[in-house]
């Protein structure tokens, strides 16, 4: 179908499905990419490396980039800690602090990101908790 006939954009996607499990490393920052065929999980293990995964995406390709997931049907998710902090593509509905960010059509989600920083502070208390019963032992 045409776009005359009715149909939707959404009609005309070529889906795709994504089989990933990779462990990088870029610039000395860990990186997980894994998949569930529709949605793509890029896992950095603080909200300072997911700040510089973002700001490393240009604000200029971002719209081509979330219309090709788009057309693929796929979602990219940026998770901190497991937590998602981002998601662009298929599934993304950015909001007004997205858009007042300059990240859309990247959708931010501050409750993900809430519970990331929780997990940093918890996981460095645990690691000076280690380190002092290291040092006293």
């Amino acid at each position: 179908m045409s776009a005359t006939d009715g149909a939707s954009h959404h009609d005309e996607r070529t889906p795709l499905s994504v089989a990933a499990d990779l462990d990088v490393v870029i610039d000395g920052t860990p990186i997980a990419v894994t998949s569930t065929g529709k949605r793509v999980f890029v896992d950095v293990p603080s909200l300072a490396a997911g700040v510089d995964a973002l700001a490393g995406v240009p604000q200029s390709e971002l719209p081509a980039f979330a219309a090709t997931l788009r057309d693929a049907d796929l979602t990219v998710e940026l998770r901190v800690r497991e937590s998602p902090v981002a998601v662009v593509g298929a599934d993304a509905a950015p909001g007004l602090l997205s858009k007042r960010a300059g990240v859309a059509p990247a959708a931010l989600r501050v409750g993900g990101a809430a519970v990331a920083a929780g997990r940093g502070v918890t996981a460095t208390v645990d690691a000076a908790r280690r380190l002092v019963a290291a040092l006293t032992s």
